[in-house]
């Protein structure tokens, strides 16, 4: 698995495989647990702090697997040498890589920041 994402990273992996089965299938599987609370309406009780740890500590992990994949479909999706109207789509992939990226830097990090810090604070 290891290796297989550090090709992901790279840019190894085809543009169909880093985006169909990366981004999007794995995207999916990673993001379940999250999805089905937050679909529950579950919130965590003003005591479980460790409970409330421990989920920021998964959205890290989530946002960090969404840039690692993000990063690595912009790669798989070089421009070098394409004719049109492949090029399209490799234009297009990396617009989806941009706003995730953009997406995981710009909400999902912030976000989480903030949440542990207001965990943190009902602790005083």
């Amino acid at each position: 698995m290891k290796n297989a994402l550090l090709r992901v990273w790279r840019g190894e992996e085809s543009l169909f495989v880093t985006f169909w089965l990366w981004l999007v299938l794995g995207g999916l599987i990673v993001s379940l647990p999250q999805t089905m609370l937050m679909l529950a309406g579950y919130s965590f009780p003003a005591d479980a702090f460790v409970q409330a740890y421990a989920f920021c500590l998964y959205r890290l992990c989530v946002l960090a697997f969404q840039f690692v994949v993000s990063v690595g479909l912009w790669r798989a999706a070089g421009l070098d040498g394409i004719d049109w109207p492949d090029k399209f789509w490799r234009l297009g992939a990396r617009v989806v890589a941009l706003a995730t990226i953009g997406g995981v830097i710009g909400v999902g990090f912030v976000e989480t920041a903030v949440r542990i810090y207001m965990v943190s604070m009902s602790l005083l």
